[in-house]
């Protein structure tokens, strides 16, 4: 936001991203029990801590010889859930110290008449960090500081790998010599910082949207790659996909903006994903997929994360940096790409908001944001399958994007999905656009060669059909449970085997049908 800022006034706005030297193994433990103490914690929590990292050694192996043990004093352990956080307070003097100078990006705003905010020294997260300022004396001085509190704490900054960037009207000013701790900073055309790659100028996220359209490549391969034993392919692919792929592509979702051509490159791949999951055709209709699939868009989950993002702004104290960032784009009007999104999605999906001021009690409070998102994208997904005559069973038995429990590697359960979603290439299917006899050539019932007629009819297709015969019990829109593939005589499993059995026979004849 700061960065849209900056373009958005033609303001000037230095970023110095600072990398700190092993961070984790240079926090002193006395300093950090005094920095626990100095923030309020109680003793006994110190106390606890303190038996935490007691007794904490090290020993050098070399061969057949071994050290004596070395008692550590210094250190966070790596790898620990908490050590990110006793590293945050170990800095959270830094933090106060930056916000007293008076150094950084202005965010001041009128509200009811008088003014407000302040300036925005910089973000901190654990060992990442970076200055901001909208000078460059200023963020020399915000450098100072930092640099003489962190040598106070026993830490130092990697030059090398820190950087300087320039944005808005300071982005032709990005050649001043600045430096840390007495070492240069070098100037950086572009800097990965907390997982997201920025660079110079107005596409500041292009780089990272690259990246993420080449990991969702690499995604969809692994999703989508044959093993060597058995295994499931629609419960295999839809959990590597669901919990593997997509958190690393929607990472910052509540945050950052990505292009629609990237948005849309996403949505691509989740489908190339889905039709390989279910084993359908390239023509299976996408309503279809992804109701089978049971997977919300990436439209959606943008949705969830920046409206539920926006609503955590809006309860914000006032003394938050994040909620200062948040009330001068509004109070100001300033149009970031995040404003206009966050609003095109609350507007999409039905969610009031900004709540710049939000009541104790709100109505709309009560229905949670992903039940909002949730209803809206399956009553579009509804309308869209409704529109589609090839659909016209699908839309009006399935009634949710959900998964089905009886989807398999065999041919069968692929020849189902078309059948489901009305594409299953019967000679009547292919004779819409190709010269064919449309009658069926498996029986003797001279009856044209349609879904209804493979599935319920045919007498020379195996296994015999015993039940009722009805279209949406055959296709497991009805009465399936999740027991139902271990159960061969149910009607969708019946369904499988007989569309494998026609699919061999149509081999046999010399015609293809997918």
């Amino acid at each position: 936001q700061a960065i849209e800022i900056a373009q958005k006034e033609n303001r000037p706005l230095y970023l110095c991203f600072l990398d700190v030297s092993k961070a984790y193994d240079t926090v002193e433990h006395r300093k950090l029990w005094t920095q626990l103490a100095e923030r309020g914690l109680s003793s006994e929590w110190i106390d606890l801590l303190r038996e935490v990292y007691r007794g904490t050694a090290v020993v050098a192996q070399w061969q057949q010889e071994t050290t004596h043990p070395v008692t550590c004093s210094k250190g966070l352990r790596q790898g620990c859930p908490l050590s990110p956080l006793l590293f945050m307070l170990y800095i959270a003097g830094i933090e106060r110290r930056l916000q007293e100078s008076g150094e950084g990006f202005s965010l001041e705003y009128l509200e009811g008449g008088e003014r407000k905010g302040g300036k925005l020294p910089g973000l901190i997260y654990a060992d990442d960090m970076v200055l901001m300022a909208d000078s460059l004396q200023g963020l020399q001085r915000l450098m100072n500081e930092y640099g003489a509190m962190g040598e106070a704490l026993g830490l130092s900054f990697s030059s090398h790998k820190s950087g300087l960037m320039a944005f808005g009207a300071a982005e032709e000013n990005g050649t001043a010599n600045l430096s840390i701790q007495a070492n240069p900073v070098p100037w950086v055309d572009h800097y990965k910082y907390l997982g997201v790659n920025l660079q110079k100028g107005h596409h500041y996220l292009l780089e990272h949207e690259t990246k993420v359209k080449a990991k969702s490549r690499r995604n969809k391969g692994i999703a989508t790659a044959k093993a060597l034993w058995g295994y499931n392919r629609y419960e295999v692919t839809r959990g590597v996909w669901k919990m593997v792929a997509v958190p690393g592509l929607t990472f910052g979702n509540s945050v950052l903006c990505q292009s629609s051509g990237t948005s849309q490159y996403l949505e691509g791949r989740q489908r190339e994903v889905e039709r390989s999951a279910l084993g359908a055709s390239r023509t299976a209709q996408n309503e279809a997929v992804q109701g089978d699939m049971g997977w919300s868009g990436f439209e959606a989950r943008e949705a969830r994360a920046k409206l539920d993002f926006e609503r955590r702004l809006s309860r914000m104290s006032e003394e938050r940096w994040a909620r200062q960032v948040f009330k001068y784009v509004h109070l100001q009007s300033v149009p970031t790409r995040w404003v206009r999104r966050t609003r095109q999605l609350a507007q999409r999906y039905e969610v009031s908001g900004p709540l710049l001021y939000p009541a104790a009690e709100q109505p709309e409070l009560q229905q949670s944001i992903r039940t909002r998102v949730i209803e809206s994208e399956t009553r579009r997904w509804a309308e869209a399958a409704r529109l589609k005559p090839a659909l016209a069973l699908y839309a009006r038995e399935k009634q949710e994007v959900k998964r089905v429990p009886f989807m398999d590697n065999s041919k069968g359960s692929a020849l189902l999905s078309d059948a489901r979603g009305g594409m299953l290439r019967t000679r009547v299917f292919r004779a819409k656009y190709m010269d064919m006899e449309e009658k069926c050539a498996m029986c003797a019932l001279g009856a044209d060669e349609t879904a209804e007629h493979v599935i319920l009819e045919c007498t020379g297709i195996k296994p015999d059909v015993t039940y009722e015969p009805d279209m949406a019990v055959a296709l497991g829109f009805r009465g399936v449970n999740e027991q139902c593939a271990a159960d061969s005589s149910q009607p969708v499993e019946v369904t499988k085997r007989r569309l494998e059995s026609w699919w061999r026979r149509a081999r046999e004849q010399n015609y293809e049908i997918g």
